[in-house]
């Protein structure tokens, strides 16, 4: 790795120091389950080195955007798992698109290094959000059935048709998956989740039409103090 490289990264938390480059060879596509390149140029030498790896090759946006469709490694292992990312693209004549590429910083200057640091952030956090959100989806629909699917699409301002002590229990069961204080750490029934996770889980919980929600200023207001300034 590139001094820039080390540098960069290390402001980041992570350790590049034992990585050693090598050049790409045949040898190494052949045996690679997935390869991921960072431009399309870098794609089309891949695949002019063997063009049997065109369908294991992606760049690193497509992995984090089809990736995040396909869902995570399931029991058929990578192989399988790249195999669903091939086809999602619809095959292997299929191109990787501008925006997913990534500008390879080698021998720019520190500004470029940066960028492609920052850029491959994207990538991850959009892929971690996905993931989150698949959680939360399988979560709602796990719950929202059964006695709770008369909840769906109820409650909320200017719709109070539902018994305050329904919305209660439904908050309880928000509480036991730990949903009810997203923010808060985890020993005391949270899930320390960013502010992106807070906006998937409300985004996802409003597309799966769960029941609107009690107020609770001691949950937004006298909760979050608490955590801050409590001993």
């Amino acid at each position: 790795a590139t001094d820039k490289a080390v540098d960069v990264l290390a402001a980041r938390g992570i350790d590049l120091g034992g990585h050693r480059s090598r050049a790409l060879t045949a040898e190494l596509v052949v045996d690679a389950e997935l390869i991921v390149a960072m431009t399309r140029r870098h794609e089309a030498a891949v695949t002019a080195m063997v063009p049997e790896a065109r369908s294991r090759t992606f760049l690193a946006g497509e992995v984090a955007r089809i990736g995040s469709g396909v869902g995570p490694v399931g029991e058929g292992g990578t192989a399988a798992w790249v195999r669903a990312m091939d086809g999602a693209r619809g095959g292997h004549f299929t191109t990787g698109r501008v925006a997913d590429e990534v500008s390879d910083p080698y021998g720019e200057s520190l500004e470029s290094y940066v960028r492609c640091a920052d850029r491959l952030d994207e990538f991850a956090r959009t892929a971690a959000e996905d993931a989150f959100a698949d959680e939360v989806r399988t979560w709602l629909e796990a719950h929202l059935g059964g006695a709770n699917s008369d909840l769906r699409g109820r409650g909320g301002v200017g719709q109070e048709d539902v018994e305050p002590e329904r919305l209660l229990e439904w908050e309880c069961e928000l509480a036991t998956g730990g949903w009810l204080g997203l923010d808060y750490p985890v020993p005391l029934g949270g899930r320390d989740a960013s502010l992106s996770e807070q906006v998937v889980f409300h985004q996802t919980y409003v597309e799966a039409r769960a029941p609107g929600r009690i107020p609770n200023i001691g949950l937004t207001l006298l909760g979050p103090t608490l955590v801050a300034f409590g001993t």
